[in-house]
């Protein structure tokens, strides 16, 4: 019999990048995806394993949105990938015309922590969902400490990205004149799109 067709991964290739010579690539998903259900299921099976009260979600409603990070290794003149890491994240309505989005899950595997790889994916759940006009905001749902440090360390980049470093990383916000410091809150809930939450 016909051996199986090589694996390639489903969706919207959103970035790629570089580490040690290997290449990564993140796809984004949804409900709608060919062969995506199916591929969901099993790789979910990772969060039961490796996150503390982790459940399997509905992934029949079609608000749920899938950010896929794999390895791409081309030897011999053949490409195989490697599945790196997932996040996934649901849309809410806020009114009256704007989505509240939550991150619900995020894992990266344990050959793959601890080298760049969650920054990277998280960096790239934002870049795809921040200059939605319909977004609102984008936050996480309770989120452990270790992902509350990545989370804290990329929204950093991107605050220096932004120039207000000085502002916001050494005075924590606060400014040196009345309302100097909430004109940077609002700053970063309009182009990060950070809940008051998150920049508090």
């Amino acid at each position: 019999s016909s051996s199986p067709p090589p694996f390639t991964p489903m969706g919207e290739l959103l970035h790629s990048y570089q580490r040690k010579d290997k290449t990564y690539q993140v796809y984004k998903a949804d409900v709608f995806t060919p062969r995506f259900l199916d591929y969901h299921s099993r790789l979910q099976t990772f969060l039961l394993w490796f996150v503390d009260a982790a459940s399997f979600i509905d992934i029949d409603d079609e608000k749920w949105h899938f950010y896929l990070l794999f390895e791409k290794v081309t030897e011999a003149g053949s490409i195989s990938y490697s599945i790196v890491g997932f996040a996934s994240v649901y849309g809410f309505y806020a009114f009256p015309d704007k989505v509240r989005w939550r991150i619900s899950q995020m894992l990266i595997l344990a050959p793959f922590q601890r080298k760049g790889h969650g920054a990277q994916l998280l960096r790239c759940v934002y870049d795809s969902l921040v200059p939605l006009p319909s977004t609102l905001d984008i936050t996480v749902e309770d989120p452990s400490p270790e992902f509350q440090t990545l989370r804290d360390f990329v929204d950093c980049q991107n605050t220096l990205a932004l120039g207000l470093g000085m502002g916001v990383v050494g005075r924590g916000l606060g400014g040196e004149e009345e309302g100097e410091g909430e004109g940077r809150c609002d700053v970063l809930r309009m182009k990060l799109k950070l809940s008051r939450v998150s920049i508090g």
